[in-house]
Formats: C-alpha cells, structure tokens, sequence
C-alpha cells in the first residue's frame, strides 16, 4: 500500500507541477472513490485490531464497489475526452490516480480475507 500512497503524492505533485486542471466532475469522482477506499481502511483497520469478521467483510464488500466504481470513472473520463471536455494530459494523470486509489482497496481486501480466515493482529511482548 506504501508504493501507492508513494504514487499518489507524486501524481499529485506531477499535477501541480504541470499546471494540470482537472474537470470539477473528474475531481468529485476521485474524491469519491478516495472517500470510499478511506471508509474500506477504517473498516479494515476495526476487523484487524479486533478481530471482527463483521467488518472484514463489509472492507470486503467496499471492495467490490470500489472496483465498480473504477470501471464507471474510466467510462466517464472516456466521454469526457470525446466530448473534448478533458485534457489528454491531465486524463492520463486521472486514470492513474483512480487505478492507485483502486490498488489500495485491493491490498486492504487482502487484509480483510485474512481476519475472516482467522488472521490475528497481536502485540509481541
């Protein structure tokens, strides 16, 4: 998850860099999906420190619409460059904004498996 995070910043950084602008609809859908992988964290992060396998899987279901949500941002952004609504610089930039974000769920789902099969997070005295 680090490599990503490490990604996101320098997508970021790129972005400010290159005085690339994202449409106001491209920028609600990243933060939308960026919302629902920190709510998939939280989650996970309860189903790990305590066990609860209640919500391993609701990180686990989070998943399933993150990955939903990257098909429908990709199509959107597709349009949005038809349409000629979109810079192809600052789309290709969107693009690995949303896959980074959905590379996160998928690494958090992993955790989530592992607490509903029984993967423990303990401290070592």
């Amino acid at each position: 998850m680090g490599d990503h995070a490490v990604n996101i910043l320098e997508l970021a950084e790129q972005r400010v860099e290159k005085g690339l602008k994202f449409s106001h609809e491209a920028e609600d859908d990243i933060r939308d999906l960026f919302y629902l992988c920190n709510e998939m964290f939280e989650e996970t992060m309860v189903a790990l420190e305590k066990n609860r396998k209640e919500n391993a899987r609701a990180a686990h279901r989070i998943e399933k619409q993150i990955n939903k949500l990257q098909m429908e941002l990709r199509e959107k952004h597709i349009r949005r460059l038809k349409a000629g609504l979109c810079d192809i610089n600052a789309g290709v930039l969107f693009i690995d904004f949303v896959d980074n974000i959905e590379k996160v769920g998928d690494h958090l789902s992993n955790i989530a498996v592992g607490v509903m099969r029984h993967l423990r997070w303990g401290k070592i005295d």
